[in-house]
């Protein structure tokens, strides 16, 4: 999961969806003229996704297994926040299944993760 550099409400903490000045450079650079995240979100922005994409290729060369490569990745809508429940204090094992226990949270990118795990992976050196 890819989160980009956004800007952040100064008295809550939450990230926003305007792009912060060097994500906006960064983007400009690559050809695209998105200024907000929600813009380039699920790879909505095909110069984005192409340079992430191209990103993950050149580290998994270096990968010494499939174990270490980055299989399967998505542009998040926000950033991991403390109010939306992705950064924080851990309490512990709060759920288990029939394989063990596992910890359990709750946060708005749970869909997103079940996405990307019922998403079949693909050989990537193509």
């Amino acid at each position: 999961m890819c989160s980009l550099q956004c800007q952040v409400n100064p008295e809550s903490g939450d990230p926003e969806d305007e792009l912060t000045p060097d994500a906006v450079e960064f983007c400009r650079r690559l050809g695209s003229n998105a200024t907000r995240v929600s813009e380039l979100a699920g790879g909505r922005d095909r110069a984005i996704h192409a340079a992430i994409q191209d990103g993950i290729n050149r580290v998994n060369e270096k990968a010494t297994s499939n174990a270490q490569r980055i299989q399967k990745w998505i542009v998040l809508d926000r950033d991991f926040s403390v109010t939306g429940g992705e950064l924080g204090e851990w309490d512990g094992i709060a759920g288990s299944d029939d394989e063990g226990i596992f910890p359990v949270s709750k946060s708005h990118f749970d869909p997103v993760i079940s996405h990307l795990f019922s998403l079949q992976c693909v050989d990537i050196k193509e």
